[in-house]
């Protein structure tokens, strides 16, 4: 480790004008100038002031927190659905009428939400002007025994559908102090130099990375998580009670959004093959039959199309290609050409929308059909990472094939213990993921405020339109809602508990420790922990607290305390850096671009050159091995949970070297924390 020599002053009094000189030494930056240069930029790059080593260990921290003040935060507004109000809402006469279509509701929303910079609190609240005197440093709260925080800023917006202007009611206020951490760009002593840290009064050699609650230095910890926008092969007796006729088997996918949360989908494999998809609305699960939802995504292609993209693959295997043909004739050989709901609606997502109107009816507008329910299931629950549903259809398709292989004992189960199917959930997300919530319950209980005053007009018989028509109501309704936004972030970050009926996590509690600073060694141990979670803690099987050979050189075999936490308290090692970057919005398109331009295919609309004849098995393997988009003999290549072409398996490795190669030199603008995927049965994923 690197060290740093330094003539400091720890603290100068208030008011004082100047410190003594800080002298440092060089050699701190120039011995990790060579791997800060590979790992940038998850890494921070190398000061001459401050000491490289020690900044590395808290970097993904502060990395993490900063792509959630400045990338989460705007994101999770777009993600975050609307609330309506319908004046006349009737449920006996209107819930799932498709003649009724209300002209005069409320629709309720939030437009912004903006993160400040922590300020000093005046007699009259946050203070006017933003002046040097106005700043508040992380000793002002250690002192006062007060939360480093910063306000938040929220933008409540109200259209009227029955206002012929059209015009918006807005309005935005400060709903409370979001936790600031110290030394990221939010906080006042980002970007110091040592100099002027000293003449501020805090301490030459602060590395940050923890929050100030009441006083109490808190740190966030990171906790192991199943890694996220991969399908993973499990083999479990506890999904037998999941649905009447499932079996052991499943394949889990648990899907990221671009805010920073995740839900997870479940694919059930069941005894006649059909399978099951499990999707999670408050926190309750619900099943539907996954040949319903296909045919949803599906439903832009014909019924032979919509069959040779769910045979592909098999023709050259007469007992997979008979298989799928019985099973495929069993569940859509006998479907009508016409119903009367075809009149109305999309006859797929008509019937999808019947599985989840109780889930989802109270979020939708006001006349909202059983389609709109289905298409709002699919946008919103459905493989949240994936936008098109041409993608979400392939992506499917790839789960159900992995499912069948695993069936077949064509690939063995795969382990959640392993370290190769897991990754850490990071400060930033976590915080996201309450903040979100905290904004979502505001809304419902904005929505709350609304149909209770909405009961009591219409009780005593006045016109229920003059509640949604009053600007006063709106502003005094988010008064009383906006205000536990602030409360339940203050009180996740004190206690380290989460009160939610939303958000789709495996623990609610043991997410915030209190940093011991006994020694410096001890300080920078919470920063490099790593926990397997609170719900491992009382299992009494010793199967997740081993530490797999592939976890070495990430994770540390030594570092692990004894008694009840050992084994699920684990340590990352010096050189691993968590992924505390922003999802990369161009790496799909720059996969395909890279593949396209050095002659693959990437077009995996329409049937891929499949044989068109309804027994496909008889046409024999050699029609379809040179399919354009892929067929047999075919690797799918997975980016970030899309699937963005199919490979040859005989040019697989060639092509795996190359991708290798341009990850490793950056070229095509490839980063080296991209992950690409290559599904081999044969080889499992490479």
């Amino acid at each position: 480790m690197a060290s740093i020599q330094a003539t400091k002053r720890r603290r100068a009094p208030d008011g004082a004008n100047g410190a003594a000189p800080v002298e440092s030494d060089q050699r701190a930056g120039h011995s990790h100038e060579a791997r800060d240069r590979l790992l940038n930029p998850l890494s921070p790059l190398p000061s001459p002031h401050f000491n490289a080593a020690l900044q590395q260990c808290v970097y993904p921290h502060i990395l993490s927190y900063n792509t959630f003040a400045d990338c989460y935060v705007e994101e999770m507004v777009k993600e975050l659905p609307f609330i309506y109000v319908d004046p006349n809402y009737d449920p006996d006469r209107h819930e799932a009428n498709p003649y009724y279509k209300p002209s005069d509701y409320l629709k309720l929303g939030i437009a912004e939400a903006v993160l400040g910079f922590p300020q000093k609190l005046g007699v009259g609240g946050l203070q006017a002007k933003s002046d040097a005197g106005s700043r508040l440093l992380p000793r002002h709260c250690r002192d006062s025994h007060i939360s480093y925080g910063a306000p938040l800023h929220v933008s409540f917006v109200c259209y009227r559908t029955g206002d012929e202007s059209n015009a918006a009611i807005k309005k935005t206020m400060v709903v409370g102090q979001v936790p600031v951490m110290v030394k990221s760009n939010r906080c006042t002593l980002s970007g110091m130099s040592p100099t002027e840290m000293v003449n501020a009064g805090e301490d030459l050699d602060e590395l940050g990375g923890y929050f100030i609650i009441n006083g109490n230095e808190r740190v966030l910890r990171f906790v192991i998580q199943q890694k996220t926008n991969y399908p993973i092969a499990l083999k479990r007796e506890s999904f037998r009670n999941r649905e009447i006729f499932a079996t052991d088997l499943a394949v889990l996918l648990r899907s990221q959004r671009i805010d920073g949360t995740c839900t997870s989908n479940i694919l059930l494999d069941t005894e006649d093959g059909r399978c099951c998809y499990r999707i999670l609305l408050n926190r309750q699960e619900h099943f539907c039959p996954f040949p319903l939802l296909l045919r949803c995504i599906g439903g832009g292609l014909s019924l032979q199309q919509f069959k040779l993209k769910f045979m592909e693959g098999t023709w050259g295997d007469l007992e997979e290609s008979t298989q799928l043909h019985a099973l495929f004739e069993e569940v859509w050989g006998n479907e009508k050409d016409f119903v009367d709901t075809d009149l109305r609606e999309h006859r797929p997502l008509h019937q999808l929308g019947q599985v989840f109107w109780r889930g989802v009816s109270w979020l939708l507008p006001p006349g909202s059909t059983f389609e709109d329910a289905g298409r709002f299931i699919i946008d919103r629950y459905v493989l949240v990472h994936v936008k098109e549903w041409s993608s979400k259809f392939e992506t499917l398709l790839l789960m159900f094939r992995k499912l069948r292989q695993l069936r077949r004992g064509k690939i063995p189960p795969e382990s959640m213990d392993a370290f190769s199917y897991q990754e850490v959930i990071l400060p930033g997300q976590i915080l996201a993921a309450v903040l979100k919530d905290a904004l979502f319950n505001s809304l419902i209980k904005l929505r709350t405020q609304y149909m209770v005053e909405l009961r009591q007009v219409k009780t005593a018989g006045h016109d229920p339109t003059l509640v949604i028509a009053s600007n006063k109501f709106f502003d005094a309704a988010t008064d009383r809602c906006a205000s536990e936004i602030g409360h339940k972030i203050s009180y996740f970050m004190a206690t380290g508990n989460i009160r939610t009926t939303q958000l789709d996590l495996q623990q609610l509690s043991g997410w915030t420790v209190t940093a011991d600073r006994l020694n410096l060694n001890r300080f920078l141990s919470h920063f490099r922990a790593v926990h397997r979670g609170q719900f491992f803690a009382q299992m009494k099987t010793t199967a997740v607290r081993k530490l797999l050979g592939e976890s070495w050189g990430f994770l540390c075999p030594v570092h692990t305390p004894d008694g009840a936490p050992c084994g699920l308290l684990l340590h990352l090692s010096q050189m691993a850096q968590p992924v505390a970057v922003p999802p990369d919005r161009g790496a799909i398109a720059a996969v395909r671009l890279f593949m396209k331009a050095r002659g693959a295919c990437v077009d995996l609309d329409g049937v891929s050159g499949l044989p068109p004849s309804d027994l496909g098995a008889a046409c024999g393997g050699q029609a379809a091995s040179h399919s354009e988009g892929g067929g047999i003999n075919c690797v799918p290549l997975v980016v970030d949970g899309v699937v963005v072409c199919k490979i040859r398996k005989a040019e697989f490795s060639f092509w795996m070297e190359q991708l290798r190669h341009a990850k490793g030199c950056g070229l095509d603008g490839f980063k080296t924390h991209w992950e690409l995927v290559g599904f081999d049965e044969d080889r499992q994923a490479v």
